[in-house]
């Protein structure tokens, strides 16, 4: 057996590319930055909702579960973690945002607060 994995226990989540991501905010789903509050100096994501990774788990009773989730932090690593959490928590349509803000602000897709080179 896999040594993170419970009998029963389905705990799987995508890796998707920013523009996938950034499409499907338009289309209503949720995107949490697991970032520490510190570091969104660096750029805010339109319409997401800041939940350091810590905390994630305390807030998952808070979202609705029909509503597609999607995390996001720096460089996607934490934010590949938080993903894993929620999906080990029993929510089905959840979403790690390959490359993180990094990747987003490469893209070319909305930043806020963030200065542009």
């Amino acid at each position: 057996m896999w040594p993170f994995s419970r009998p029963g226990a389905a705990s799987s989540f995508s890796d998707i590319e920013p523009q996938e991501a950034f499409r499907r905010v338009k289309a209503g789903a949720l995107l949490i930055d697991v970032r520490q509050p510190s570091e969104l100096s660096s750029g805010r994501l339109p319409k997401a909702v800041n939940v350091p990774l810590p905390a994630l788990e305390a807030y998952a009773d808070e979202i609705d579960r029909s509503t597609p989730v999607m995390l996001v932090c720096r460089s996607g690593s934490r934010s590949r973690k938080g993903a894993k959490r929620l999906a080990a928590l029993g929510f089905s349509d959840v979403s790690n945002v390959r490359g993180g803000i990094t990747a987003w602000g490469r893209a070319g897709l909305p930043l806020k607060g963030a200065k542009r080179s």
